[in-house]
């Protein structure tokens, strides 16, 4: 089996990212996908969301593994650090991951750390989504270099089309030197209100001027309370809310990324 590693990113915070990296896991799993999810964020969103909300006390997360990769010691088993939530199984992130992206710097074959750990297990999965922090430090140059494809979350609002063209800058940039079969899956719109003018004017910006070069998902994810009650509960909107607009949503999403391969 050769799994599809996707990255969720976006180099600004507070577009959804995490809870799009959350629900497309779990929804992909939903669809009877063996899925691995892995939180290169050193905040640990998405780790709470599944469950592992006292990440900083577990002896072993992303940090763990990509030391045992950093000082060619004897690699950590897998059992030990993959956890299992709502059907995909998942690697936490702690705290500590933020240290480990200064050291990296100074490391051997700094941009690779993550696709070696990955190499050893992604081939047990059909599907592998990696959260990233938002900025384009060493942990997420990891992850654009461990996936074969990014997904680009965008909030219908001016900063976030920001954020969204530095990161294409940043993902040509490692096209050409260090992942050349790296590609953009597509742009997924989140909390979309159609009732104000913003979220119709971005969308229509960004289509014009994106979309005869990327594909622009034509599920779009709706604004709703539901969405920040659900992850504070660690359970996905599916469970939490399972016939809501939201859990439509992100299950045609989903489908979506899965009928695309």
């Amino acid at each position: 089996m050769s799994a599809k590693i996707i990255a969720i990113a976006n180099q600004k915070g507070g577009v959804g990212k995490t809870q799009t990296a959350f629900c497309l896991g779990v929804g992909l799993a939903r669809l009877g996908h063996k899925v691995l999810m892995c939180d290169m964020d050193p905040q640990g969103h998405l780790s709470m969301c599944l469950g592992a909300t006292r990440a900083d006390e577990l002896e072993h997360t992303t940090t763990e593994a990509m030391f045992s990769i950093i000082d060619d010691t004897e690699k950590i088993n897998p059992e030990d650090y993959i956890m299992t939530s709502e059907g995909v199984d998942f690697i936490p992130s702690d705290i500590r991951l933020s240290g480990l992206d200064i050291m990296l710097v100074n490391t051997e074959q700094r941009e690779s750390i993550l696709k070696f750990l990955l190499e050893d297990i992604a081939t047990e999965y059909e599907f592998v989504v990696i959260d990233t922090s938002p900025s384009l430090g060493m942990l997420t140059i990891n992850t654009l270099v461990a996936a074969n494809s990014v997904i680009i979350p965008v909030q219908v609002e001016n900063f976030s089309v920001k954020g969204m063209q530095l990161l294409l800058q940043s993902i040509t940039r490692l096209q050409k030197r260090l992942n050349p079969g790296l590609t953009i899956d597509g742009i997924l719109f989140t909390m979309v209100d159609h009732r104000t003018n913003i979220s119709e004017r971005v969308i229509k910006e960004v289509t014009q001027e994106y979309g005869n070069s990327f594909r622009i998902y034509s599920t779009q994810i709706p604004r709703t309370v539901s969405a920040t009650k659900s992850s504070s509960e660690s359970k996905s909107i599916f469970l939490y809310d399972p016939k809501g607009n939201l859990a439509e949503a992100y299950g045609n999403f989903a489908k979506e990324v899965a009928a695309c391969g």
